[in-house]
Formats: C-alpha cells, sequence, structure tokens
C-alpha cells in the first residue's frame, strides 16, 4: 500500500463522500470512510474481497458493507472499476 497520500486529496475526497451522502439522504459512517480512504492507501485497482481484509485491520466491516458501498463509490463518481483477467470487477480512486 502507499504511503503518501496528499493531505488536500484525502479532505477533497472525504468531502465529496459527506457531499453525496447528504444530497442522497444516505447515513455518513466512519465505516463508509473507512473503506474507502483503504481503497485510496492501496493506490492501485483491487477487487471488493482484497479490500474488505485490507480494511478489517483497521475496521469491523462485513463484506456486504464493503460491497455496497462500492456501489455508492462509483454512483458518486469517486471510484472507477474495470474487469480484471478472471473477469472480477476492480475499483480505484478517481484521480490517484
Amino acid at each position: 500500500m502507499e504511503d503518501r497520500i496528499e493531505p488536500h486529496f484525502e479532505a477533497q475526497l472525504v468531502q465529496k463522500l459527506n457531499a453525496y451522502c447528504r444530497k442522497k439522504a444516505c447515513t455518513y459512517s466512519e465505516k463508509r470512510e473507512a473503506i474507502l480512504l483503504t481503497l485510496l492507501e492501496i493506490d492501485a485497482f483491487t477487487d471488493a474481497v482484497s479490500l474488505w481484509i485490507f480494511t478489517r485491520e483497521k475496521s469491523r466491516v462485513s463484506i456486504s458493507c464493503v460491497y455496497s458501498n462500492l456501489r455508492i463509490y462509483v454512483e458518486a463518481g469517486l471510484v472507477a472499476t474495470r474487469y480484471g483477467d478472471r473477469g472480477v470487477m476492480l475499483y480505484r480512486v478517481r484521480g490517484r
């Protein structure tokens, strides 16, 4: 995982997530933020299961929580997707 994350980029990302949650009337939570910031730290396209494993080291989250939040991040335009070699969806924070 990448250690050097621009503090202003991380803050902007969290602000965008907050704004999206307010707009869609969804609950903003520490888990939602933790998953997104873990994906930011990975700094590469990754699958949901790997993201879940890395996030569990910091926060108690279920795999279903990771999947539902990834959907929200994609809808909010925060995360890009592509298919991996085996047809598995991969995710990465946009602008990283």
